[in-house]
C-alpha cells in the first residue's frame, strides 16, 4: 500500500472495505453498533420507561460473559476480531458531559449533618 495516498495496488480503500464479507458477521456488527449507540446516549432519566428499559437491556447484554449464545456480546466481538473487554470499557464509560450520580451519597463518605440538640 502506498502510505501517502492510501492506495493499494491502484485501489482506494473506503469504509465499506472494512465491513465483514459474510451476512452473519454483518448482522453481528449491526447488533453491536446498535447496542453501543443506545449505551452511548445519556442514561435515560425521568418517566420514559421504554428508553430506560432499552438502555438497561443493552447494558446487561454488554456486561454478560455468555459464551453459549451465538449472538452474545463476547461471541459477537470474537467473530468480528474485537477485544470484548476493550469494547465493553469504551461502551460503558460515561458519555461526554454525563456525571455519574450515586444513589445514596451519604453511604459513600459524605455524612449527614447532625441536628444540634
Amino acid at each position: 500500500m502506498d502510505e501517502e495516498s492510501g492506495v493499494a495496488g491502484g485501489r482506494v480503500f473506503t469504509l465499506l472495505d472494512a465491513l465483514p464479507d459474510d451476512g452473519e458477521r454483518r448482522l453481528m456488527l449491526a447488533v453491536l453498533l446498535d447496542a453501543v449507540r443506545i449505551l452511548r446516549k445519556l442514561r435515560p432519566q425521568g418517566p420514559n420507561a421504554r428508553a430506560r428499559l432499552a438502555w438497561l437491556r443493552e447494558r446487561r447484554w454488554i456486561e454478560a460473559e455468555d459464551r453459549l449464545t451465538p449472538f452474545s456480546f463476547v461471541n459477537v466481538c470474537d467473530a468480528l476480531g474485537l477485544d470484548a473487554g476493550y469494547v465493553r470499557r469504551w461502551a460503558l464509560r460515561p458519555a461526554a458531559g454525563e456525571e455519574i450520580r450515586l444513589r445514596h451519597p451519604t453511604v459513600y463518605g459524605r455524612h449527614r449533618a447532625r441536628r444540634a440538640s
